[in-house]
C-alpha cells in the first residue's frame, strides 16, 4: 500500500513491523485494508475519493453527499470484478468448448457430452447475469449492463446453436439452443423494464462511513472541503464568509430556494451566489443570521425569479406550493416560481439512470399529498411514489447540482408560470430545453 505522504509503496509485513506506519517517513496509516472487512479501504484510494468528489479540491461537499459517491464507486467495483470474472467463465463455456466438439466429432457420445457440458453451462450464466441485473447491490448502470449481457449471451447462443447443429446434423441440438437464447433475450428485456423498480441499497453503511472519517481526521487531519452539518456551521470559518451581512446591499435578481439547508449551505459555501448573482436560501430560513433581511430586499425586487431546488420526494413536491401560500415567502406576490426540480418525470426521461431509494414512510407521505398535487402527476409518476421511491438531491455530486442551477438560469426559456397546469409546465420543460433533463440530471 503506498503512503499518500512519502508515496512509498508498504508490504503488509511492513506495515504490520512497524505498527501501522510507513516504513520510509513514519507516518501513520488512517486504514489497514486487510482489516476493513469486505471493502478493501487504503488511504490513496480515500484521498482519491475526496479529491474526485471536490473537483480536485475546489468545491465543497457535504458528508451525505460524500456517503452517495462512495457508494456509487464501489457498486461500480464490485460489479466490474464480478463481471470480470464471468466473462472469463463464459468465454470458456462459450467458444472453447465448441471448438473442442468440433475437433472430437468422431465419437458421438464425446459430441453429447460436451454439448452437455455447453448447455449446462449457459444456463448457469443466464442464472448469474440475471441475478446481477436484479441485485439491489448494483446500481442501475450496472443491472442494465448485466441485462444486456444476457440479450447478447443469447444472440450468440443462437449463432453457436445453429452452426453446431449443422456440423451435427441435429434438429434438437439447434431447438434447445434456440430456447436457450430467447430466455436470455426475454429475461435482459424484462430486466431493462424493471430496472426503476429496484431501489439501491447502500454498500457502507452510515456508521462505516462516519468510522472511516474519523480515523482519517484522527490521522491526516479535517478535510477542508468536507461541511459540518447546517445546524453546527454557524461557527465555522467557511460558514460565516458565504453568508457575511454586507451581501445584503447587492441586489440580486434570482433566488435559489432549497429544501434541505445541507444543499443550501454546499452551494452557498461554493459561493453560487456570487458567481451567478443569485441569492441562496432553504426552506426552513437558513441561513437565519439574514434570512428576514434578505427576503426584505428579494421582495422589493421587481426584476426577481425564483428557482426551486427540491428532493424527488412527496416533502420535495409540496415545496412550490409552499412558496406560493406561504406569508414567510411569496403569498399574495406576483413573482415568477422556476421548478427545477427533481420529479419522477425527470427521472423517467434521464437517458442515464438516477439512483433511488425506498421506504414505507414515504409512500405513506405520497399517498397523502394534497389532491392537486396528485392530479398534476402522471400516472406512472404516482405509481412511482406511492411504492415509496425518493430520490435526494445530495446523491448528486456538488459539480453536478451547481451544473444543474446554471444550466436552467442560462437557458433562454420562458419562465413557467407557477399557476399554469402540468401539462403546460410538463411541454415548455420538454420542448424548449429537453437536453437539460438529461444532462443535468442524468
Amino acid at each position: 500500500m503506498k503512503c499518500i505522504k512519502c508515496d512509498t509503496n508498504n508490504t503488509y509485513k511492513e506495515r504490520s513491523a512497524n505498527q501501522g506506519r510507513c516504513m520510509h517517513c513514519n507516518h501513520p496509516f488512517a486504514f489497514e485494508p486487510k482489516s476493513t472487512g469486505k471493502i478493501r479501504m487504503t488511504d490513496s484510494f480515500f484521498l482519491k475519493m475526496i479529491s474526485d468528489i471536490s473537483a480536485n479540491d475546489r468545491l465543497f461537499f457535504t458528508s451525505k453527499q460524500f456517503h452517495f459517491y462512495l457508494n456509487n464507486i464501489f457498486h461500480k467495483k464490485n460489479y466490474n470484478a464480478k463481471s470480470s470474472e464471468l466473462a472469463t467463465i463464459y468465454f470458456f463455456v462459450s467458444l472453447f468448448i465448441p471448438f473442442i466438439i468440433t475437433l472430437f466429432t468422431v465419437i458421438l457420445m464425446q459430441i453429447l457430452a460436451f454439448w452437455s457440458l455447453w448447455i449446462v453451462g449457459n444456463f448457469c450464466c443466464i442464472y448469474y447475469f440475471y441475478n446481477l441485473s436484479n441485485s439491489e447491490r448494483f446500481i442501475p448502470w450496472s443491472r442494465r449492463l448485466s441485462a444486456s449481457a444476457l440479450q447478447a449471451m443469447g444472440i450468440f447462443m443462437a449463432i453457436l446453436g445453429l452452426i453446431s447443429g449443422l456440423i451435427m446434423r441435429s434438429i434438437p441440438v439447434y431447438v434447445v439452443a434456440s430456447i436457450m437464447s430467447l430466455i436470455a433475450v426475454w429475461l435482459g428485456y424484462f430486466q431493462k423494464r424493471k430496472l426503476g423498480d429496484i431501489p439501491e441499497v447502500f454498500e457502507i453503511s452510515t456508521s462505516q462511513m462516519q468510522d472511516w472519517l474519523d480515523r482519517w481526521t484522527q490521522v491526516h487531519g479535517s478535510i477542508a472541503k468536507l461541511l459540518p452539518l447546517p445546524s453546527n456551521a454557524q461557527s465555522s470559518t467557511v460558514e460565516n464568509n458565504a453568508i457575511d451581512p454586507e451581501l445584503t446591499a447587492y441586489s440580486f435578481d434570482r433566488l435559489v430556494v432549497c429544501q434541505s439547508d445541507a444543499i443550501a449551505q454546499m452551494l452557498i459555501a461554493n459561493q453560487f451566489h456570487l458567481h451567478n448573482n443569485s441569492a441562496v436560501l432553504s426552506m426552513t430560513g437558513y441561513p437565519q443570521n439574514i434570512f428576514e433581511t434578505m427576503m426584505q430586499m428579494l421582495r422589493r425586487n421587481q426584476n426577481l425569479t425564483v428557482y426551486a431546488l427540491h428532493d424527488c420526494s412527496p416533502a420535495g413536491l409540496e415545496l412550490i406550493e409552499q412558496l406560493q401560500t406561504n406569508p414567510t415567502w411569496f403569498a399574495d406576490c406576483d413573482i415568477p416560481i422556476v421548478d427545477v426540480g427533481l420529479y419522477p418525470r425527470q427521472v423517467f426521461a434521464a437517458r442515464r439512470d438516477i439512483r433511488f431509494l425506498r421506504s414505507t414512510t414515504s409512500a405513506r407521505k405520497a399517498q397523502n399529498l394534497p389532491v392537486r398535487i396528485r392530479q398534476s402527476l402522471s400516472q406512472q409518476e404516482r405509481k412511482w411514489l406511492d411504492a415509496g421511491n425518493f430520490i435526494e438531491l445530495e446523491s448528486f455530486t456538488p459539480q453536478k447540482l451547481i451544473q444543474v442551477l446554471q444550466r436552467r438560469m442560462a437557458g433562454n426559456q420562458p419562465v413557467q408560470n407557477p399557476n399554469t397546469n402540468s401539462e403546460q409546465n410538463d411541454f415548455s420543460f420538454a420542448e424548449d430545453r429537453p437536453e437539460y433533463i438529461a444532462s443535468s440530471f442524468g
